[in-house]
């Protein structure tokens, strides 16, 4: 990784500077270009960072395929990410499972089911 002069660091920034500003397309195609072109190895931030990018522009799906492709496990970063999302965005099916995924990661972390009961009573009502 540093034969290549780019930090995992500097990359893991700019994923997150797009994520930010919204722009989504081209923080995915710097995920991409930096295996190909540069031969990074992504780390579980820069997994993240793309998941919180896709999530944060309404991409919930997009974000939940990119997350079952990943070569890693998915740690509650990444479900963290795409579950507040989808509680913004309100789109149950998704924010269930994400929800589901951070219960089964930490069953004893108590905010994950009162997050997933407030959901699913403010949907409800909304």
């Amino acid at each position: 990784m540093s034969d290549s002069g780019i930090s995992p660091d500097l990359v893991t920034c700019a994923l997150s500077a797009c994520s930010h500003s919204g722009l989504v397309d081209e923080g995915v195609e710097l995920f991409y270009r930096m295996t190909k072109d540069f031969g990074l190895t992504p780390v579980r931030e820069h997994f993240s960072c793309v998941v919180d990018m896709l999530a944060r522009a309404g991409r919930l799906e997009d974000a939940f395929d990119f997350i079952n492709q990943m070569p890693l496990e998915p740690d509650k970063h990444v479900w963290g990410a795409l579950h507040s999302s989808c509680h913004e965005h309100q789109n149950v099916s998704v924010g269930k499972l994400a929800a589901e995924k951070l219960i089964s990661l930490e069953p004893h972390e108590a905010g994950h089911y009162v997050t997933l009961s407030n959901m699913d009573s403010s949907w409800k009502m909304g």
